[in-house]
């Protein structure tokens, strides 16, 4: 009910603190924009990211996208700011 409120206004819907796939499919369902938590993405060492960001970002974009990759995959891939 919130995503669609706040759609109405304007405004980007931003869930934080997913835990697990039950919260994820909720909050796709109830319309939220993007995502962010431990079920997503679990946090990495710096030298990690520096690894992996390269791969990820293309003309300075974001290249992943999680939900995607989540319908196909059975909620198993990880990221950290996910789209639904």
């Amino acid at each position: 009910m919130c995503g669609y409120m706040m759609h109405n206004m304007g405004i980007m819907v931003v869930a934080e603190g997913i835990e697990d796939v039950r919260q994820f499919n909720w909050l796709r369902d109830m319309k939220c924009d993007k995502a962010q938590g431990f079920y997503i993405a679990k946090p990495i060492p710096e030298y990690e990211l520096m690894k992996t960001l390269p791969s990820m970002v293309k003309d300075n974009v974001w290249q992943g996208s999680y939900a995607n990759r989540v319908a196909d995959n059975d909620k198993t891939g990880h990221q950290q700011l996910s789209n639904f």
